[in-house]
């Protein structure tokens, strides 16, 4: 099979390939109702990675970043002023958009839609995910694992240690992200009391790599 001009499959006389011309480069395939299993196998796994790509792709064209720059130091000052924690990076630049972009790239990220599970895909790995997406889809590196612990809201008593995200804005803003349901808080001084939902956080230090 081969598609025509207007997008349309063809037979070209060869009935076990065809041809995909929806990813960055043309490649033979196995046809989709081949009878062997493991061909079929291969041929989902092909298609799951191409459209993890193409979801990554498309979301930043949607989007459109266009970041200011501010150095590993300032980054570092805004944390510590607001939250009075410390902060750590590799990174010697780093990214900034406005908290109204923020937004809007958090209300499109699918972390929170995870399944928790325990050890497996828990607080951690939910606030690692949602940092890399950030850095691998928009380049933006100013989306921190905020290491803390929680407590209960209403008795005082300690729930765990806590795995969240700390957001800084391009005004220098500083937000408290909860990884598992997009919950936000804005952190204006170290004394602020954290409240998001039932839990009370109190923080440690901050990873923004």
């Amino acid at each position: 099979m081969r598609p025509s001009k207007r997008g349309r499959y063809q037979n070209d006389g060869n009935t076990n390939l065809i041809k995909i011309k929806a990813f960055p480069s043309a490649v033979s395939l196995p046809a989709l109702f081949m009878n062997d299993k493991t061909q079929q196998l291969k041929l989902y796994k092909y298609l799951g990675q191409q459209l993890g790509i193409k979801s990554c792709q498309i979301l930043e064209r949607a989007f459109g970043i266009k970041p200011i720059v501010l150095t590993k130091r300032e980054l570092t000052d805004i944390v510590k002023e607001k939250t009075g924690i410390p902060a750590f990076s590799a990174d010697l630049s780093h990214y900034f958009v406005d908290w109204k972009t923020w937004e809007q790239l958090i209300e499109y990220d699918w972390t929170d839609k995870k399944k928790y599970l325990v050890d497996r895909y828990d607080c951690d790995n939910f606030a690692g995910s949602f940092q890399a997406r950030m850095t691998e889809t928009y380049g933006l590196n100013t989306a921190g694992r905020l290491y803390c612990k929680v407590y209960d809201k209403d008795t005082g008593v300690i729930v765990s240690g806590h795995v969240a995200v700390l957001i800084v804005d391009k005004d220098k803003r500083v937000f408290l992200m909860e990884s598992q349901n997009d919950k936000t808080l804005e952190i204006n001084d170290p004394t602020q009391k954290l409240v998001v939902g039932n839990w009370r956080y109190v923080l440690n230090y901050v990873r923004f790599n």
